[in-house]
């Protein structure tokens, strides 16, 4: 008896979802305005305030009348602004070649080009308007219930950038050199600025260390980084230059919890100015302190 039930359902489910239906069902879906990347961009040139934020925006979809930047936030100095909405930032021809000096995006925060610093960033809201004159702006829809958007927005999942759309709708773009170079990090440094050093237990920042060629092509290593001996091995991504590292034991006994681990999670390399500012939590054997230490490398 459960045979038969289970030939009927799938025979119904076939008869209901067969190939015309689905084609007729996807006849009633239009696309939306979406603009992507064609190359990726994560990083502004500084070059002394004069750089400007460059890239390619697609028509993804084939339907767009124009794409423009309608909100602009900003991390200045380690302070976050608010955002500040946009209106002269349009292009209506695809590919679109997107070119913005930094003097014009500090002028939205009554700022100057000249106000910024490596390590600075901006978040770029834009929008796409097709065609036939829907607009579909980069923010994520509302998740509060009984909250209908005013607009058309873009999924979460078409914004993750790690999904691998080289979407250009929604994104974080940090103030930095023009590119990467392994080879100018290396030489001698001093901990300039160290959060956890009120402890007491670190190697005085007033002390320097050595940088050499990391394990990788895009690594670098602090040679008996802590006063045990232990190395730092600190991790480069080029295209966003940024840094990390692995858990690292700095301390063989930290006060009554034994042995401590220190561990980059984020931070931002600068090799045409010889810095690195690594983020860094601290763990022993009853877990990890909470909170993030900056931790900060100038070059000598």
């Amino acid at each position: 008896m459960k045979n038969i039930f289970k030939l009927l359902f799938l025979s119904l489910f076939l008869f209901s979802c067969n190939e015309e239906d689905v084609k007729h069902d996807m006849a009633d879906y239009t696309k939306g305005g979406y603009a992507k990347f064609q190359t990726e961009v994560k990083t502004i040139d500084y070059n002394g305030g004069n750089g400007a934020l460059t890239f390619t925006a697609l028509d993804a979809n084939s339907n767009a009348a124009s794409y423009s930047i309608y909100k602009i936030s900003a991390n200045i100095s380690g302070i976050s602004l608010p955002a500040e909405n946009v209106t002269n930032i349009v292009y209506t021809s695809f590919p679109a070649q997107v070119s913005i000096p930094l003097n014009q995006l500090a002028g939205y925060f009554g700022l100057t080009g000249a106000d910024l610093t490596f390590g600075d960033s901006f978040r770029f809201f834009a929008r796409v308007t097709t065609t036939d004159g829907r607009v579909f702006d980069g923010e994520i829809p509302s998740t509060v219930p009984g909250v209908v958007p005013n607009g058309n927005v873009t999924t979460g999942d078409l914004l993750n950038s790690s999904f691998g759309y080289n979407q250009a709708m929604q994104f974080p773009v940090t103030i930095a050199c023009a590119s990467l170079n392994v080879s100018q990090l290396l030489g001698t440094y001093k901990v300039e600025f160290d959060e956890f050093e009120e402890y007491e237990f670190r190697v005085p920042a007033t002390h320097t260390v050595q940088c050499v060629a990391g394990p990788t092509a895009n690594s670098i290593k602090f040679i008996n980084f802590s006063n045990i001996g232990t190395d730092l091995v600190v991790n480069l991504d080029p295209a966003t230059q940024s840094a990390t590292s692995a858990r690292t034991q700095i301390y063989n006994g930290f006060y009554t919890y034994g042995a401590c681990f220190a561990t980059g999670n984020s931070g931002l390399v600068f090799s045409c100015i010889g810095t690195i500012d690594l983020k860094m939590t601290y763990s022993v054997g009853a877990g990890t302190f909470g909170g993030a230490w900056s931790l900060k490398f100038v070059k000598q």
